[in-house]
């Protein structure tokens, strides 16, 4: 019995891993929620909302609108529920890279005051890359963050 407690973390790890998706989400199901189903037959994903749910199945009213659509948890590949809006990737990028650049050309400015022949290419190049630079972190931060949050 001893040996059985000490390795009960490794068999719920386990079991966990193999526990189909759409049963760990299950409990994030309320009527109203947005989710993305993949049946285990077929490669159509569904997109909906919750209308009801039982213990076996939600009841979906999918997007673009449809007749609602029943689909049982036992043939659910993968159940994803929306956790917010659509990520502001875009968003991101364009801000992290006007922010950057600006960055870029200001620390260029503050360093190259008393130069004579390289200072336009010196701060252009410092604006590049600090326009690069901001436009990965931006998109890195918009791609984690969905707008309204």
């Amino acid at each position: 019995m001893h040996h059985l407690l000490r390795r009960l973390p490794l068999i719920l790890a386990f079991l966990a891993a193999f526990v189909p998706a759409a049963l760990r989400a299950q409990a994030d199901v309320q009527p109203g929620t947005r989710v993305r189903i993949l049946p285990t037959v077929g490669d159509t994903l569904i997109r909906g909302t919750v209308v009801t749910l039982d213990s076996a199945s939600p009841l979906i009213a999918p997007k673009p609108a449809a007749e609602f659509v029943r689909i049982p948890f036992a043939t659910m590949e993968r159940l994803e529920v929306s956790r917010g809006g659509r990520a502001s990737t875009t968003a991101g990028g364009v801000i992290g890279a006007v922010v950057g650049a600006g960055a870029g050309l200001g620390a260029a400015l503050l360093w190259t005051r008393d130069c004579e022949y390289v200072c336009g290419a010196a701060q252009v190049g410092s604006a590049v890359i600090g326009g690069a630079v901001g436009l990965v972190v931006g998109v890195l931060l918009g791609s984690s963050s969905p707008h309204g949050q």
